[in-house]
């Protein structure tokens, strides 16, 4: 029996999403940066045709529209200040930077999708058949169990296998995936999708660098490969999720750099050396002594930190007039790195470190070393790109990544038996291609590292837990199961 199906036609626009674009050209056209603007809106309409296709999990989709919010959000904000990029940056490089940013994008978005080209993908009502037999008790008892051992193990792990450690543990983000879609196709087990994602946060704001914000990526995209026809119902559910992810964001820019002081003991180092329960209750309290006025000053610092194209610019005039292009030394080094593990080559070098890079190419030596006790400050892999080979030449090394982070997802989505678990694994394997910020060493090595444990995990571990996730099924169930999964080839058939 065929239970696959090629891609037919692209998701249709809902006529909302259509009247929104025609709002958003309106307000580009009255705006203090129309250009610029109607730029940031026009694209969006592509990356969705490039990117978004029934019966495919949206993370592609995610990974380019999570970093054309980095590029763009500076031209919203500058129409809100009522200021032209040029005034609020000032200098005319930004420009520069902002469309060189927007067209690497567009190169990313097409590379991906031409690697995908005749990709077969499972129907979209076996997956949910699927999704029916599993058990969200046993999902979250697991989710739960792989948790606390990732926590337990990494505290006697060497230094050496911190790479593959941060692989395993972003795995988990593979069962967020699961357990989400599992409750919500079956809706049932609230109680157990809520409580997980208060056990992310909670893991989240608790740690140095507090990243709590990917549980909610992780639930925004699934609700989006749930539902390719986006509802109202639905549309108020991954508003709030937004909406709530902004909060915490804004709250956690509020009280960082007094947290971080607080967890490691005033040493400077980026690590946690203060006990868990303690992090917890001084979070707690911070929070609630937050005033409108701080959390106000919040908002424009969190838009002000995600502003990476403003380090681009500032290399573009530092890059090649002041320092010349390096000629693939930063996309060399980091490959080279990523292929040399410490396991194997303990006497490996350390890498500089972000801030001093950022330092060195921008120039920004004041600006940016006021940050360097307590943040981590990089120019972003664009940059990196740049810095190397200049335009054109660092659209070379974009289409490449994008053909690589297309064949990542076509191998998970096309050679998983599992269909669920696969299309977790490629959302868990290609988040860190979203971080635009994120210079070339960490979101290679993040993307290639997934993939390696992501693909051992699929050939080995899933066949092995599947069973146990799954429910006892009753006759009236199972025969369910079968309609549902003849009825979808039967539609694939007639389509």
């Amino acid at each position: 029996m065929n239970t696959a199906v090629k891609i037919k036609r692209h998701v249709t626009l809902p006529v909302w999403a259509i009247f929104a674009l025609s709002l958003a050209t309106f307000y580009a056209i009255t705006s203090k940066n129309p250009i610029e603007t109607l730029g940031a809106f026009v694209v969006l309409p592509v990356f969705f045709r490039l990117l978004w296709h029934k019966n495919e999990p949206t993370i592609l989709l995610f990974v380019v529209i999570w970093q054309w919010f980095v590029v763009t959000i500076k031209v919203f904000y500058s129409n809100y200040l009522d200021k032209t990029l040029v005034e609020d940056f000032g200098d005319p490089i930004i420009l520069k930077a902002y469309w060189a940013s927007l067209f690497g994008l567009m190169v990313i978005s097409i590379a991906a999708r031409i690697t995908m080209t005749g990709m077969k993908l499972p129907n979209l009502k076996l997956l949910k058949s699927q999704a029916m037999q599993l058990s969200p008790l046993r999902l979250f008892v697991f989710y739960i169990g792989y948790v606390a051992s990732i926590t337990l193990f990494s505290k006697y792990l060497p230094y050496s296998m911190g790479t593959i450690l941060v692989a395993i543990d972003d795995l988990r983000y593979a069962l967020v995936f699961v357990v989400t879609y599992v409750v919500f196709t079956r809706r049932s087990g609230w109680n157990y999708f809520i409580a997980m994602v208060v056990v992310e946060i909670v893991m989240g704001l608790s740690g140095f660098f507090a990243d709590f914000k990917t549980v909610f990526f992780v639930v925004l995209i699934t609700l989006v490969t749930l539902n390719y026809r986006i509802k109202p119902k639905m549309f108020l559910v991954i508003v709030a999720f937004s909406l709530l992810a902004f909060y915490l964001g804004v709250m956690w820019t509020v009280v960082k750099n007094e947290y971080r002081s607080y967890i490691n003991a005033g040493t400077g180092a980026h690590a946690a050396i203060v006990g868990y329960k303690d992090r917890l209750r001084f979070m707690k309290d911070m929070f609630l002594n937050v005033e409108q006025e701080d959390f106000s000053k919040g908002v424009d610092h969190l838009i002000r930190r995600v502003e990476y194209i403003n380090y681009i610019a500032y290399t573009m005039k530092n890059v090649p007039q002041a320092i010349p292009h390096e000629n693939g030394k930063l996309w060399g080094n980091a490959i080279l790195h990523l292929f040399m593990p410490r396991i194997l080559f303990p006497d490996k070098k350390a890498l500089e470190s972000d801030t001093i890079l950022t330092m060195k190419y921008t120039g920004l030596t004041s600006m940016v070393g006021t940050g360097m006790r307590t943040t981590s400050i990089s120019i972003g892999y664009f940059g990196d790109a740049y810095i190397d080979f200049g335009i054109p030449g660092m659209y070379v090394i974009l289409v490449i990544f994008g053909f690589c982070i297309g064949g990542v997802y076509r191998f998970f989505i096309s050679s998983s038996k599992n269909i669920l678990f696969g299309y977790g694994i490629a959302v868990a394997v290609l988040l860190s291609a979203s971080s635009f910020g994120h210079v070339v060493t960490k979101i290679v090595g993040g993307v290639v590292m997934g993939f390696i444990v992501g693909s051992i995990a699929l050939k080995f571990v899933v066949p092995n837990i599947l069973p146990h996730l799954k429910l006892r099924l009753t006759k009236n169930m199972m025969t369910q199961s079968r309609s549902i999964q003849n009825s979808s080839v039967d539609s694939d058939n007639n389509s």
